[in-house]
């Protein structure tokens, strides 16, 4: 399609519902943990950069919270915080969960997907996701044709981004799309996210993980303080964060803190787990939980939580 020549680099966008995958896709590629992933729908809430370099171009991707109906609060401001990336990027990814049955009708939620992208008049590819969850691979076939009969993309791609299948032919399809250019970051650059961000992220991750289908999603995460006087001891070296996570109403803080603390506990725990390896040292972590009224439908609780309304 391009001079292979040519080196390429942009931002691409990666958009679709919720729970399709976007955020498993860009741990997959980038071989890190930037985007927390659970089994529930609309757990990412901000755009996440990740940054590729490959031999012939740099993908700045863009990874957003799925696109859905929103009434206010947190859902609005996610969903406006995937609709900047559309606009703002020069490649959009759609990414879409394969459908168990070819013949199911696409929802409306995926032609206001299509009408978002067409609008900008980027180029864009369609990623069908998921796969390896199709016992019957003779119906990939028919899944393809009925979405390019629906939305005629210029790409479709089916992967599997659990399993890192086929992603390579999608990224190279990308990296054809991308304008011509040097690269935007430096090689050894991966996001624009602070370690204190990832952390609170990580945090969160592990609290919706624990109390999987109990707690509603009224869970925010505040990092209080985090210290790294110890991180360059030859000996032991440290950081220690003290950390809120914030709930609605008393009744989720008690499970979140669980029977004599137990939930609370496994929290931190794998919190733990994750957070040395990102930060590379022993991490001392204090949790507290807080109930923080009605913090996800009010415009100024949630700018005190670091959300930008």
């Amino acid at each position: 399609m391009n001079d292979e020549t040519t080196h390429r680099s942009g931002y691409c966008a990666i958009v679709g519902r919720p729970n399709a995958g976007k955020s498993t896709f860009l741990n997959q590629i980038m071989g890190i943990k930037l985007a927390i992933s659970t089994h529930k729908p609309q757990t990412t809430r901000d755009r996440i950069l990740g940054i590729l370099n490959r031999p012939n171009g740099q993908i700045c991707f863009v990874d957003t919270p799925g696109l859905h109906s929103a009434k206010g609060g947190i859902n609005k401001y996610m969903v406006r915080q995937a609709e900047a990336a559309i606009q703002d990027a020069d490649v959009i990814l759609w990414m879409a969960e394969i459908q168990p049955k070819s013949d199911n009708p696409l929802s409306k939620g995926m032609e206001r997907i299509h009408q978002l992208i067409e609008a900008t008049g980027k180029p864009w590819v369609l990623a069908l996701n998921k796969v390896d969850r199709m016992q019957d691979k003779t119906k990939l076939l028919p899944q393809i044709a009925r979405w390019q009969e629906a939305f005629d993309p210029p790409c479709v791609v089916p992967i599997s981004a659990q399993d890192n299948d086929y992603t390579e032919v999608l990224l190279e399809e990308i990296v054809a799309r991308m304008p011509a250019g040097p690269p935007l970051f430096p090689d050894e650059f991966l996001t624009d996210r602070s370690e204190r961000y990832l952390t609170t992220e990580t945090i969160r991750e592990k609290a919706i993980l624990e109390t999987r289908d109990e707690l509603p999603y009224a869970v925010a995460v505040t990092v209080d303080d985090f210290d790294e006087t110890r991180r360059e001891d030859p000996e032991d070296p440290m950081v220690s964060i003290i950390a809120t996570v914030h709930v609605e109403r008393e009744g989720q803080k008690r499970i979140v803190v669980g029977e004599r603390g137990k939930v609370i506990k496994r929290i931190a725990m794998r919190s733990r787990r994750d957070l040395r390896r990102l930060l590379g040292c022993r991490v001392y972590l204090d949790l507290f939980v807080r109930v923080t009224t009605d913090w996800s439908s009010k415009d100024a609780r949630l700018k005190d939580l670091g959300y930008d309304v």
